[in-house]
């Protein structure tokens, strides 16, 4: 294979191209090596093909995976793996899946007594594997103490010559280094990140938070000492763009990882004799998002600081803000928005001598406009008030926003039959001093 076809391949990670790179290489085994050493070559270079150091016995001997996980991400695997169980030309020949419990929900006696459960209680990946037949074992979702793994469900024909991998999906556990004896070949871990950059349970979220230009999916040897800190095999970078999305983001690294994964499991002699160690002078850690990380703070936040958040945790959760109508507070969710582009010309003239928050509309327009504190501008195009139905910009219109300017937006509740508070800017904003907005042009 083309050495500088498969670096620009993996170089813009584009799905199709992925998947012609992957078939190339199952043709060609001694290309293997492009796939562990393109990630590397902005810095080495790749020196060329070398051979798989893998003994001819190894080679022949099948391969039964047991993938540790719960959410989408983890689901996404298994569906792409399954498409190596299918081919013939592929070593995988059973994959099985260890996640949590699922919740019985609201169940008559005689289906408890069954152990039956509701599907919409099951995590994602239990319902892919459940679709594709593959066995399900069922652990417990904050500890693995007293677990053991239990011996894969194989054709008799393959039980002799079936070695066993364990998989963990990015996961807040660290599992007891006694499960990886029960595997012959130890456990790997993959991660919708760039190791060592971004370890952790919330990689994609931070990833846009940060402004990154790229993310990817990085598979190693599963550490457990410390999270994400394993030998590198294989990494596939994505990149990112100013309307990257979480839930896109996610489903795309889950597809590109699964095939990376397949391929690195039919190629794992040769990456591990080649594994590379992390760099932790280099290394980056995530932390969980709570409430206040949904928060819109109009005081100090600009147009692309909530749009950024917005897309970090699209799908996930929402943002939200606090809306008073009389003495009353309301939580108000925007479920739906973009940042418009600087030529699109404003709803009125004087959208700026509002304060940031503040709704403007057009009537038959379908969005909101809402100035923010750096002089730029949102568009919400879907509102929800807590508790109620979520609505389009213009049926939150008719239903709340009888006059345009009329609605401001406040970062925390203000107290019943107080007036609320005049708009502050931070004292280090060119309006602190006029109370205004005549100084927007200087931003």
């Amino acid at each position: 294979m083309n050495k500088k076809l498969a670096v620009s391949l993996l170089h813009y990670a584009r799905i199709p191209d992925l998947l012609t790179m992957l078939t190339l290489i199952r043709r060609q085994r001694s290309s293997v090596p492009y796939l562990r050493r393109a990630w590397q070559s902005t810095v080495t270079g790749i020196q060329g093909p070398a051979r798989d150091t893998g003994s001819t016995s190894s080679r022949r001997k099948k391969l039964s995976v047991m993938v540790f996980g719960s959410d989408d991400f983890a689901a996404g695997i298994v569906r792409r793996l399954d498409n190596f169980v299918k081919s013939k030309d592929s070593c995988l020949v059973n994959v099985e899946v260890a996640c949590p419990t699922p919740k019985l929900g609201t169940l008559s006696k005689r289906e408890e007594k069954k152990g039956a459960f509701r599907k919409e209680n099951l995590t994602p990946i239990h319902e892919a594997a459940s679709e594709l037949f593959y066995k399900v074992h069922a652990r417990s979702p904050q500890s693995l103490t007293g677990w053991a793994v239990p011996e894969p469900r194989l054709r008799r024909g393959d039980i002799d010559n079936v070695e066993t991998i364990g998989v963990v999906c990015y996961s807040h556990l660290i599992l007891p280094e006694r499960l990886a004896r029960s595997f012959t070949l130890g456990m790997l871990q993959i991660h919708p990140s760039l190791l060592p950059r971004h370890r952790g349970e919330t990689p994609i979220q931070t990833a846009i938070l940060r402004d990154d230009e790229s993310t990817g999916v990085t598979i190693a040897e599963y550490s457990f000492k410390s999270s994400c800190s394993g030998k590198i095999l294989a990494q596939i970078p994505y990149k990112l763009n100013r309307t990257s999305k979480y839930s896109e983001v996610k489903q795309i690294l889950a597809h590109l990882g699964g095939d990376l994964l397949g391929t690195a499991l039919e190629n794992l002699t040769h990456l591990r004799a080649h594994a590379i160690v992390q760099n932790e002078y280099k290394a980056t850690y995530t932390r969980k998002f709570n409430n206040d990380d949904l928060t819109i703070d109009w005081e100090k936040m600009s147009a692309a600081d909530i749009y950024r958040r917005y897309r970090a945790f699209y799908g996930l959760m929402c943002l939200h803000t606090i809306w008073r109508k009389k003495d009353k507070m309301h939580k108000l969710m925007l479920l739906n928005m973009y940042t418009p582009d600087p030529d699109v010309p404003l709803m009125q003239m004087n959208v700026f001598k509002y304060a940031p928050g503040t709704m403007f509309y057009i009537n038959k327009v379908p969005y909101l406009e809402v100035p923010c504190v750096d002089g730029n501008r949102i568009h919400l195009l879907n509102l929800l008030v807590e508790g109620r139905t979520p609505k389009a910009a213009l049926e939150f219109v008719n239903g709340y926003l009888r006059t345009s300017g009329a609605l401001r937006m406040l970062t925390a509740p203000v107290e019943p039959k107080k007036p609320t508070p005049k708009f502050e800017y931070a004292a280090d904003h060119p309006n602190y001093k006029t109370g205004g907005i005549k100084n927007i042009e200087k931003l």
